[in-house]
């Protein structure tokens, strides 16, 4: 696994490259995002994008968002995930992670040091999380490579090794579906789905990437037009 530092290099260069239209842009970046192929691999050593096809990875993944409190360095103060199986929705988990010092992006999240200070350290939550994906290795976010990114800083931190992973952009999906550029609740809306609880909440914006993977996996309903 590579140092720390490179790391959390490299999830820097992933804000920056997020979208102003995009939870990016809420954290402080202003810059478009490259073009990037949706499956991406999370394994330390490989980071190079990869081509697949979704319809097996969306029988069974897991969907997965977090919040911030800093970006310099990455500190995760949230996560939260929901398991699929056979595209329904089987179990989830959240959990708040204990964060030192200042919190930021507080009017984003909603939450402030008094609800971090008694929250479980990042390798009790990491390792609650690797039991509950179990042997799940394809994951679903908004803006992957934020997420990924936040994820493998903090591993870096903490000494911890990830297992192989593949990330599966559910913002690219409805970028090629409608060849726009749309934050989370413009592509729900888009697609003619409900938001799935309070924006920011990390289990209702993982449960969102879900809904909008799921439903950009699927051709349109014959006789419509694409909005």
């Amino acid at each position: 696994m590579r140092g720390g530092a490179a790391v959390r290099s490299e999830f820097a260069a992933h804000v920056k490259a997020s979208s102003p239209r995009a939870r990016g842009s809420l954290y402080g970046s202003s810059a478009r995002p490259a073009a990037t192929l949706p499956i991406v691999d999370c394994e330390a050593d490989n980071l190079k994008p990869k081509a697949a096809s979704v319809d097996p990875i969306l029988e069974r993944f897991v969907a997965i968002d977090v919040e911030i409190a800093s970006r310099s360095p990455v500190r995760i103060c949230a996560i939260g995930a929901a398991r699929f199986e056979s595209r329904r929705e089987t179990a989830s988990y959240r959990s708040l992670v204990h964060v030192d010092g200042r919190v930021r992006f507080s009017d984003i999240h909603r939450l402030t040091a008094g609800d971090l200070t008694r929250a479980p350290a990042w390798p009790v939550v990491w390792s609650a999380l690797r039991q509950f994906m179990g042997d799940i290795r394809f994951l679903v976010a908004f803006r992957a490579a934020f997420d990924r990114g936040a994820i493998l800083a903090m591993c870096a931190a903490h000494g911890l090794r990830l297992p192989p992973l593949h990330f599966l952009c559910a913002a690219e999906m409805v970028e090629a579906r409608f060849t726009r550029n749309l934050d989370l609740r413009a592509a729900l809306d888009v697609l003619g789905l409900p938001f799935p609880g309070r924006h920011h909440d990390p289990l209702s914006d993982a449960r969102a990437a879900a809904a909008i993977a799921i439903a950009c996996s699927s051709p349109p309903p014959t006789g419509t037009a694409e909005p």
